[in-house]
């Protein structure tokens, strides 16, 4: 790949960010018409996502350069417009950790994008499914992809107004009132430092928890949205796993999740967990938010616990 490749990032507007410091991706480059080449840098250092036991990047840093490489791939190759909003159904990534290793510089990623059932309505793209392979500096990383729908703003507005669509739309039109925030558990029991990077809070019963959305959060809450931000509830799944699990410092080496509804933010989310097998140093722990009584997110991670972390 050539130098300049990583030489910059893309525009804000392109990966639905505020912050010019959240932007992961570098470049876009068509291959084919179904195929683009992405570039993406993984920092040393996160406000959010750090390292994890001083030594590897954090794999949900991943799970955040997927999503915006396929973000930069609609918006800049298949020609979505800005204002549409996007509404992801699923988010997954499996990787390598050796090769997440935190080195003597950022983690120059390269992500190779094919996209799969392209679906158009009159003559925009109205969703798709992205799959993805990964590479770190030639070598390769592991897989990962998003499926998602995209809808006009005045379409967004109509499902909102009646429900029923998955989350992860960018820029909606409106925010509601911020209620409370409830206690958050204890930052060392979830592999966190700041009572403000703690997305759960103790809820009654065996491991079920209460989700947490700050809207104050620079990261989480990058700018005003409407509803729970996807990469809230992947983070909500991840400290629900390490809490689950006891190893505040375990590693989520595979991740799937699944959007099947919004999950708003002026009413009470549980989120709970549980172990579906563990063997050795590996463990499977499913994954649910729930609002209403009805499941709104469901996942799936792959915890390494014994990687001295």
């Amino acid at each position: 790949m050539v130098e300049d490749f990583f030489a910059r990032t893309v525009p804000r507007k392109l990966v639905h960010r505020s912050a010019i410091s959240e932007v992961l991706v570098t470049a876009c480059r068509a291959v084919a018409s179904d195929s683009f080449t992405v570039g993406a840098q993984l920092p040393r250092a996160h406000s959010f996502y750090g390292p994890v036991a001083a030594r590897w990047h954090d794999p949900l840093l991943v799970a955040e350069a997927i999503r915006q490489a396929g973000l930069v791939v609609c918006h800049q190759e298949l020609g979505i417009p800005l204002d549409h909003q996007f509404l992801m159904h699923e988010l997954a990534y499996d990787i390598d950790l050796n090769g997440l290793l935190v080195a003597d510089r950022p983690a120059d990623l390269v992500l190779a994008v094919e996209v799969r059932d392209l679906r158009h309505r009159a003559r925009t793209v109205s969703g798709a499914r992205l799959e993805m392979t990964v590479h770190r500096d030639g070598r390769w990383l592991g897989t990962g992809g998003a499926r998602f729908d995209c809808v006009s703003p005045a379409a967004y507005s109509r499902m909102r107004s009646i429900g029923g669509c998955p989350p992860e739309a960018a820029d909606p039109p409106a925010e509601t009132p911020a209620p409370a925030l409830p206690t958050p558990v204890a930052p060392a029991a979830v592999g966190r430092d700041r009572h403000m990077d703690v997305v759960l809070s103790p809820a009654t019963g065996p491991a079920a928890w209460l989700l947490r959305a700050d809207r104050s959060h620079p990261v989480l809450f990058d700018h005003p949205v409407d509803h729970a931000p996807g990469m809230l509830l992947a983070e909500a799944a991840r400290q629900a796993s390490a809490a689950l699990l006891g190893r505040p410092e375990a590693l989520p080496a595979a991740f799937r999740i699944d959007y099947l509804s919004y999950v708003e933010l002026d009413a009470p989310c549980v989120v709970r967990a549980q172990v579906l097998e563990q063997a050795g140093d590996l463990a499977q722990v499913r994954v649910t938010v729930a609002q209403g009584g009805e499941v709104a997110v469901r996942g799936q991670v792959t915890v390494v616990t014994g990687t001295g972390a």
